[in-house]
Protein backbone atom coordinates (compact mmCIF):
# COMPACT_ATOMS: atom_id res chain seq x y z
CA UNK A 1 0.00 0.00 0.00
CA UNK A 2 1.01 3.53 -0.55
CA UNK A 3 2.21 5.75 2.04
CA UNK A 4 -0.02 9.07 1.69
CA UNK A 5 1.25 11.49 3.78
CA UNK A 6 -1.52 13.97 5.86
CA UNK A 7 -1.40 18.00 5.10
CA UNK A 8 0.32 18.66 8.37
CA UNK A 9 3.45 16.89 7.50
CA UNK A 10 3.52 18.00 3.80
CA UNK A 11 3.26 21.56 5.03
CA UNK A 12 6.00 20.89 7.43
CA UNK A 13 8.15 19.27 4.97
CA UNK A 14 7.54 22.04 2.28
CA UNK A 15 8.69 24.84 5.56
CA UNK A 16 11.43 22.36 6.74
CA UNK A 17 12.38 22.40 3.11
CA UNK A 18 13.21 25.83 2.47
CA UNK A 19 14.82 26.58 5.57
CA UNK A 20 17.80 23.61 4.55
CA UNK A 21 18.11 25.71 1.04
CA UNK A 22 17.93 29.31 2.88
CA UNK A 23 20.46 27.97 5.11
CA UNK A 24 23.06 26.73 2.77
CA UNK A 25 23.01 29.36 0.77
CA UNK A 26 23.63 31.65 3.33
CA UNK A 27 26.71 29.67 4.57
CA UNK A 28 27.66 29.98 0.72
CA UNK A 29 27.40 33.47 1.34
CA UNK A 30 29.16 33.35 4.49
CA UNK A 31 32.55 31.71 2.39
CA UNK A 32 32.31 34.33 -0.03
CA UNK A 33 32.55 37.07 2.36
CA UNK A 34 35.15 35.66 4.12
CA UNK A 35 36.90 35.09 1.42
CA UNK A 36 36.86 38.49 -0.02
CA UNK A 37 37.77 40.31 2.51
CA UNK A 38 40.21 38.08 4.25
CA UNK A 39 38.51 37.64 7.32
CA UNK A 40 40.61 34.68 9.07
CA UNK A 41 43.15 36.94 7.89
CA UNK A 42 41.71 39.73 10.22
CA UNK A 43 41.01 37.15 13.10
CA UNK A 44 44.85 36.72 13.35
CA UNK A 45 46.21 39.96 13.01
CA UNK A 46 44.25 40.72 16.04
CA UNK A 47 45.33 38.07 18.23
CA UNK A 48 48.73 38.35 17.30
CA UNK A 49 48.50 42.57 18.43
CA UNK A 50 46.19 41.25 21.53
CA UNK A 51 49.01 39.07 22.86
CA UNK A 52 52.25 40.48 21.87
CA UNK A 53 50.70 44.31 22.64
CA UNK A 54 53.75 46.51 22.47
CA UNK A 55 53.25 48.61 18.90
CA UNK A 56 56.95 48.50 18.18
CA UNK A 57 57.41 44.37 18.77
CA UNK A 58 54.15 43.87 16.73
CA UNK A 59 55.61 45.83 13.94
CA UNK A 60 58.58 43.50 13.90
CA UNK A 61 57.17 40.43 14.60
CA UNK A 62 54.51 41.05 11.38
CA UNK A 63 57.27 42.01 9.51
CA UNK A 64 59.69 39.38 10.00
CA UNK A 65 60.70 36.98 6.80
CA UNK A 66 59.35 33.94 8.71
CA UNK A 67 55.63 35.80 9.52
CA UNK A 68 55.04 38.27 6.75
CA UNK A 69 51.40 39.06 8.10
CA UNK A 70 51.98 42.83 5.99
CA UNK A 71 52.56 44.61 2.97
CA UNK A 72 54.85 47.39 4.29
CA UNK A 73 55.83 48.82 0.66
CA UNK A 74 54.53 51.78 1.27
CA UNK A 75 55.70 53.14 4.50
CA UNK A 76 57.98 56.20 3.98
CA UNK A 77 61.41 55.65 4.45
CA UNK A 78 61.04 51.73 4.41
CA UNK A 79 60.03 51.80 0.25
CA UNK A 80 63.46 50.01 -0.83
CA UNK A 81 63.06 47.69 2.14
CA UNK A 82 61.86 43.87 1.50
CA UNK A 83 62.16 42.99 5.35
CA UNK A 84 62.70 44.96 8.43
CA UNK A 85 66.82 44.05 10.15
CA UNK A 86 66.63 43.15 13.53
CA UNK A 87 68.74 45.69 14.70
CA UNK A 88 67.14 48.58 12.50
CA UNK A 89 65.33 51.68 13.99
CA UNK A 90 61.66 52.44 13.63
CA UNK A 91 59.97 55.75 13.91
CA UNK A 92 56.29 55.98 15.77
CA UNK A 93 55.16 56.94 12.16
CA UNK A 94 56.86 53.93 10.93
CA UNK A 95 55.39 51.56 13.75
CA UNK A 96 51.79 52.73 13.45
CA UNK A 97 51.85 52.53 9.76
CA UNK A 98 53.31 49.37 9.76
CA UNK A 99 50.93 47.71 12.27
CA UNK A 100 47.78 49.23 9.88
CA UNK A 101 49.39 48.43 6.46
CA UNK A 102 47.47 46.39 4.14
CA UNK A 103 47.10 42.71 5.19
CA UNK A 104 49.68 39.63 2.94
CA UNK A 105 46.56 37.19 3.68
CA UNK A 106 48.26 34.91 5.96
CA UNK A 107 45.26 33.42 7.43
CA UNK A 108 47.33 31.00 9.45
CA UNK A 109 50.80 30.98 11.62
CA UNK A 110 52.47 28.02 12.67
CA UNK A 111 52.42 28.24 16.58
CA UNK A 112 56.35 27.09 16.95
CA UNK A 113 56.88 30.08 14.63
CA UNK A 114 55.37 32.45 16.76
CA UNK A 115 57.05 31.29 19.66
CA UNK A 116 60.67 30.99 18.09
CA UNK A 117 60.50 34.61 16.49
CA UNK A 118 58.69 36.54 19.64
CA UNK A 119 61.60 35.00 21.27
CA UNK A 120 64.27 36.25 19.01
CA UNK A 121 62.90 39.66 18.94
CA UNK A 122 63.43 39.74 22.62
CA UNK A 123 66.30 38.81 22.99
CA UNK A 124 68.54 40.47 20.07
CA UNK A 125 69.11 43.39 21.50
CA UNK A 126 70.65 41.90 24.66
CA UNK A 127 72.88 39.70 23.04
CA UNK A 128 74.90 42.86 22.04
CA UNK A 129 74.64 44.15 25.29
CA UNK A 130 75.78 41.21 27.44
CA UNK A 131 78.51 39.76 25.02
CA UNK A 132 79.86 41.96 22.41
CA UNK A 133 82.89 43.36 24.27
CA UNK A 134 83.47 39.94 25.14
CA UNK A 135 83.54 38.26 21.80
CA UNK A 136 85.85 41.83 20.87
CA UNK A 137 88.38 40.48 23.11
CA UNK A 138 88.29 37.42 22.44
CA UNK A 139 88.88 37.68 19.20
CA UNK A 140 92.22 40.03 19.96
CA UNK A 141 94.10 36.80 21.53
CA UNK A 142 97.06 36.15 19.50
CA UNK A 143 96.65 32.10 19.59
CA UNK A 144 94.49 31.11 16.55
CA UNK A 145 93.09 27.86 18.39
CA UNK A 146 92.21 29.18 21.71
CA UNK A 147 90.71 32.45 19.33
CA UNK A 148 88.48 30.10 17.81
CA UNK A 149 87.59 28.17 20.73
CA UNK A 150 85.98 30.46 22.87
CA UNK A 151 84.22 32.71 20.22
CA UNK A 152 82.51 29.63 19.21
CA UNK A 153 81.62 28.99 23.00
CA UNK A 154 80.61 32.56 23.08
CA UNK A 155 78.53 32.20 19.89
CA UNK A 156 76.57 29.27 21.67
CA UNK A 157 76.02 30.81 24.93
CA UNK A 158 74.38 33.62 22.25
CA UNK A 159 72.37 31.56 20.10
CA UNK A 160 71.17 29.13 23.12
CA UNK A 161 71.52 31.03 26.16
CA UNK A 162 73.00 28.10 27.71
CA UNK A 163 76.78 27.00 27.91
CA UNK A 164 77.71 29.87 29.92
CA UNK A 165 79.57 27.00 32.32
CA UNK A 166 81.90 25.42 29.81
CA UNK A 167 82.25 29.30 28.84
CA UNK A 168 83.86 29.70 32.01
CA UNK A 169 85.40 27.12 32.17
CA UNK A 170 87.11 27.46 29.06
CA UNK A 171 88.35 31.15 29.70
CA UNK A 172 89.76 29.90 33.24
CA UNK A 173 91.94 27.06 31.70
CA UNK A 174 93.59 29.88 29.32
CA UNK A 175 97.26 30.67 30.13
CA UNK A 176 97.69 33.52 32.01
CA UNK A 177 97.68 37.24 29.50
CA UNK A 178 96.05 40.39 29.61
CA UNK A 179 93.75 39.05 26.94
CA UNK A 180 92.58 36.36 29.79
CA UNK A 181 92.18 38.93 32.60
CA UNK A 182 90.13 41.26 30.68
CA UNK A 183 87.71 38.28 29.70
CA UNK A 184 87.95 37.29 33.71
CA UNK A 185 86.83 40.63 34.44
CA UNK A 186 84.26 41.08 31.63
CA UNK A 187 82.59 37.95 32.90
CA UNK A 188 82.23 38.94 35.80
CA UNK A 189 80.55 42.01 34.92
CA UNK A 190 78.42 40.04 33.20
CA UNK A 191 77.51 37.41 36.04
CA UNK A 192 76.99 40.87 37.82
CA UNK A 193 74.16 42.01 35.08
CA UNK A 194 72.68 38.23 35.67
CA UNK A 195 73.11 38.14 39.33
CA UNK A 196 71.25 41.51 39.77
CA UNK A 197 68.59 40.68 36.89
CA UNK A 198 67.35 37.24 38.49
CA UNK A 199 68.24 35.56 35.64
CA UNK A 200 69.05 31.89 35.46
CA UNK A 201 71.90 30.54 34.05
CA UNK A 202 69.92 27.65 32.38
CA UNK A 203 67.27 29.68 30.06
CA UNK A 204 68.47 31.82 27.26
CA UNK A 205 70.76 34.26 29.15
CA UNK A 206 70.01 37.09 26.29
CA UNK A 207 66.27 36.17 26.03
CA UNK A 208 65.30 36.73 29.87
CA UNK A 209 67.94 39.99 30.11
CA UNK A 210 65.74 41.18 27.22
CA UNK A 211 62.76 41.17 28.62
CA UNK A 212 63.73 43.94 31.26
CA UNK A 213 63.68 46.51 28.15
CA UNK A 214 59.74 45.71 27.15
CA UNK A 215 58.06 48.55 27.20
CA UNK A 216 54.80 47.34 27.29
CA UNK A 217 53.87 46.02 31.21
CA UNK A 218 50.95 43.32 29.60
CA UNK A 219 53.69 41.32 27.53
CA UNK A 220 56.55 41.65 29.72
CA UNK A 221 54.31 40.08 32.77
CA UNK A 222 53.22 37.52 30.28
CA UNK A 223 56.76 36.59 29.40
CA UNK A 224 58.47 36.82 32.88
CA UNK A 225 55.82 34.50 34.17
CA UNK A 226 56.05 31.87 31.58
CA UNK A 227 60.25 32.27 32.20
CA UNK A 228 60.02 31.81 36.02
CA UNK A 229 58.34 28.87 35.75
CA UNK A 230 59.83 27.60 33.30
CA UNK A 231 62.88 25.16 34.12
CA UNK A 232 64.56 25.07 30.18
CA UNK A 233 64.70 27.08 26.58
CA UNK A 234 62.22 24.08 25.77
CA UNK A 235 59.84 24.30 28.31
CA UNK A 236 59.61 28.07 27.75
CA UNK A 237 58.81 27.82 23.87
CA UNK A 238 56.35 25.00 24.64
CA UNK A 239 54.63 27.29 26.87
CA UNK A 240 54.19 30.07 25.03
CA UNK A 241 52.86 27.64 21.97
CA UNK A 242 50.90 26.86 23.84
CA UNK A 243 49.57 31.05 24.81
CA UNK A 244 49.41 31.54 21.28
CA UNK A 245 47.17 28.00 20.72
CA UNK A 246 44.84 29.23 23.24
CA UNK A 247 44.64 32.36 22.42
CA UNK A 248 44.49 31.02 18.72
CA UNK A 249 41.52 28.93 19.70
CA UNK A 250 39.47 31.44 20.87
CA UNK A 251 39.65 33.64 18.45
CA UNK A 252 38.40 31.14 16.36
CA UNK A 253 35.89 30.90 18.38
CA UNK A 254 34.87 34.20 17.99
CA UNK A 255 35.10 34.04 14.13
CA UNK A 256 32.13 31.16 14.76
CA UNK A 257 29.99 33.46 16.57
CA UNK A 258 30.65 36.37 14.20
CA UNK A 259 29.68 34.28 11.44
CA UNK A 260 27.13 33.02 12.98
CA UNK A 261 25.42 36.74 13.76
CA UNK A 262 26.21 37.43 9.67
CA UNK A 263 24.22 34.21 9.26
CA UNK A 264 21.36 35.97 10.59
CA UNK A 265 22.14 39.32 9.07
CA UNK A 266 22.68 37.62 5.51
CA UNK A 267 18.81 35.27 5.93
CA UNK A 268 17.10 38.30 7.05
CA UNK A 269 18.30 39.91 3.87
CA UNK A 270 17.54 37.23 1.93
CA UNK A 271 14.23 36.39 3.33
CA UNK A 272 12.95 39.90 2.02
CA UNK A 273 15.00 40.33 -1.10
CA UNK A 274 12.60 37.01 -2.08
CA UNK A 275 9.95 37.11 0.25
CA UNK A 276 10.46 34.25 2.07
CA UNK A 277 7.59 34.30 4.56
CA UNK A 278 7.38 31.24 7.19
CA UNK A 279 3.85 32.10 7.84
CA UNK A 280 2.54 33.17 4.12
CA UNK A 281 3.41 29.91 3.15
CA UNK A 282 2.61 27.80 5.63
CA UNK A 283 -0.67 29.00 5.08
CA UNK A 284 -0.45 28.70 1.23
CA UNK A 285 0.98 25.25 1.51
CA UNK A 286 -2.02 24.07 3.98
CA UNK A 287 -4.92 26.38 1.66
CA UNK A 288 -3.70 24.75 -1.45
CA UNK A 289 -3.42 21.40 -2.56
CA UNK A 290 -1.99 21.93 -5.67
CA UNK A 291 1.18 23.71 -4.23
CA UNK A 292 1.59 21.97 -1.99
CA UNK A 293 1.99 18.53 -3.99
CA UNK A 294 4.59 20.53 -6.49
CA UNK A 295 6.66 21.02 -3.34
CA UNK A 296 6.64 17.84 -2.21
CA UNK A 297 7.73 16.39 -5.61
CA UNK A 298 10.60 18.78 -6.11
CA UNK A 299 11.25 17.76 -1.57
CA UNK A 300 11.44 14.18 -3.16
CA UNK A 301 13.77 14.22 -6.82
CA UNK A 302 16.60 16.11 -4.18
CA UNK A 303 19.01 14.48 -2.78
CA UNK A 304 19.81 15.28 0.68
CA UNK A 305 23.35 14.09 0.88
CA UNK A 306 24.28 16.15 -2.07
CA UNK A 307 22.69 18.78 -0.24
CA UNK A 308 24.63 17.81 2.84
CA UNK A 309 28.12 17.83 0.89
CA UNK A 310 27.25 21.03 -0.81
CA UNK A 311 26.88 22.88 3.07
CA UNK A 312 30.04 21.03 4.57
CA UNK A 313 31.92 22.13 1.48
CA UNK A 314 30.98 26.16 2.36
CA UNK A 315 31.61 25.70 5.68
CA UNK A 316 34.77 24.52 5.77
CA UNK A 317 35.10 27.51 2.49
CA UNK A 318 34.51 29.96 5.13
CA UNK A 319 36.65 28.81 8.09
CA UNK A 320 39.80 27.69 6.11
CA UNK A 321 43.18 29.08 6.60
CA UNK A 322 44.14 27.77 2.89
CA UNK A 323 45.07 31.00 0.91
CA UNK A 324 42.17 32.65 -1.06
CA UNK A 325 42.31 32.16 -4.43
CA UNK A 326 39.82 34.31 -7.49
CA UNK A 327 39.54 30.40 -8.36
CA UNK A 328 38.22 29.70 -4.85
CA UNK A 329 35.97 32.56 -4.40
CA UNK A 330 34.90 32.40 -8.51
CA UNK A 331 33.84 28.52 -7.41
CA UNK A 332 31.69 29.45 -4.30
CA UNK A 333 29.97 32.07 -6.36
CA UNK A 334 28.84 29.63 -9.00
CA UNK A 335 27.84 26.91 -5.85
CA UNK A 336 25.64 30.19 -4.52
CA UNK A 337 24.12 30.86 -7.51
CA UNK A 338 23.00 27.28 -8.24
CA UNK A 339 21.44 26.89 -4.52
CA UNK A 340 20.10 30.11 -5.64
CA UNK A 341 18.36 28.54 -8.75
CA UNK A 342 17.53 25.60 -6.91
CA UNK A 343 15.26 28.09 -3.98
CA UNK A 344 13.38 29.59 -6.69
CA UNK A 345 12.98 26.38 -8.76
CA UNK A 346 11.34 24.40 -5.17
CA UNK A 347 7.42 25.78 -5.97
CA UNK A 348 7.44 26.95 -2.80
CA UNK A 349 5.43 30.35 -2.57
CA UNK A 350 7.61 32.96 -1.97
CA UNK A 351 8.68 36.12 -3.90
CA UNK A 352 7.37 39.46 -4.38
CA UNK A 353 4.20 41.00 -6.66
CA UNK A 354 3.06 44.20 -7.54
CA UNK A 355 -0.41 44.48 -8.86
CA UNK A 356 -2.51 47.44 -8.30
CA UNK A 357 -5.76 46.71 -6.83
CA UNK A 358 -7.55 50.06 -6.41
CA UNK A 359 -10.26 49.12 -8.48
CA UNK A 360 -11.00 45.60 -7.14
CA UNK A 361 -10.77 47.46 -3.30
CA UNK A 362 -13.26 50.01 -4.72
CA UNK A 363 -16.05 46.79 -6.64
CA UNK A 364 -15.28 44.11 -3.95
CA UNK A 365 -13.61 44.77 -0.80
CA UNK A 366 -13.50 41.02 0.09
CA UNK A 367 -11.85 40.16 -2.69
CA UNK A 368 -9.08 37.43 -1.51
CA UNK A 369 -6.86 39.03 -3.48
CA UNK A 370 -6.48 42.36 -0.90
CA UNK A 371 -5.28 39.50 1.55
CA UNK A 372 -1.91 38.48 -0.31
CA UNK A 373 1.17 39.98 1.44
CA UNK A 374 3.11 38.81 -1.88
CA UNK A 375 1.54 41.47 -3.51
CA UNK A 376 3.83 44.83 -2.32
CA UNK A 377 0.51 47.27 -3.35
CA UNK A 378 -1.31 45.28 -0.48
CA UNK A 379 1.93 46.60 2.20
CA UNK A 380 1.68 50.04 1.14
CA UNK A 381 0.24 52.81 3.58
CA UNK A 382 -3.22 53.86 2.54
CA UNK A 383 -3.62 51.52 0.03
CA UNK A 384 -5.52 48.49 1.88
CA UNK A 385 -7.40 49.31 5.32
CA UNK A 386 -5.87 45.90 6.66
CA UNK A 387 -2.28 46.74 5.96
CA UNK A 388 -1.30 47.01 9.66
CA UNK A 389 -2.36 43.83 9.86
CA UNK A 390 -0.66 42.14 7.17
CA UNK A 391 2.61 44.38 7.22
CA UNK A 392 2.86 43.02 11.15
CA UNK A 393 2.14 39.64 10.03
CA UNK A 394 4.74 40.10 7.11
CA UNK A 395 7.39 41.05 9.54
CA UNK A 396 6.70 38.71 11.68
CA UNK A 397 7.29 35.70 9.22
CA UNK A 398 10.03 36.97 7.95
CA UNK A 399 11.74 36.82 11.45
CA UNK A 400 10.47 33.39 12.10
CA UNK A 401 12.38 32.80 8.43
CA UNK A 402 15.61 34.58 9.92
CA UNK A 403 15.40 32.57 13.13
CA UNK A 404 15.06 29.41 11.47
CA UNK A 405 18.06 29.63 8.93
CA UNK A 406 20.26 30.45 11.75
CA UNK A 407 19.80 27.22 13.50
CA UNK A 408 21.57 25.99 10.25
CA UNK A 409 21.55 23.36 7.74
CA UNK A 410 22.51 20.69 9.46
CA UNK A 411 19.67 20.88 11.84
CA UNK A 412 16.51 20.95 9.01
CA UNK A 413 18.30 17.70 7.59
CA UNK A 414 18.69 15.86 10.51
CA UNK A 415 14.64 16.42 10.47
CA UNK A 416 13.76 16.10 7.16
CA UNK A 417 16.08 13.07 7.43
CA UNK A 418 14.41 11.11 9.52
CA UNK A 419 10.88 12.32 7.92
CA UNK A 420 12.22 10.81 4.62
Amino acid sequence: MEFVMSPILEVLIGIFFIFSLLSILVTQINAIISQVLRLRSGYLMDTVKNLIHDPELTARFITHPLIKMVEFKDVEGLEKWDVILPKQELTKDQITQIVEAGRSGVDWLDPKNFSSVLLSLISVHEDKKLFVVLDDIAAQMDNEQLRRDVRRKINSVVETGQGIDDLVAAINSLPASAHKKALVDRLRDISKEIGDKGLKTDINVSLMAGVEYIKDQYLKNAINTILTTSKTLEEVEEKITKWFDDANYKSSEIFKRHMKWYSYLIGLLIAILINVDTIYIALKLWEDPVIRSAVIETYNNVDLNELQASFDEAEATAESTADVTAQGIFSTSEDAAGTLDLILDSRVPIGWDYTDLSAVLASNPNDLRLRDSHNIWNLIPGNNPNWVWMFGLKIFGILATTLAVGQGAPFWFNILKQIR
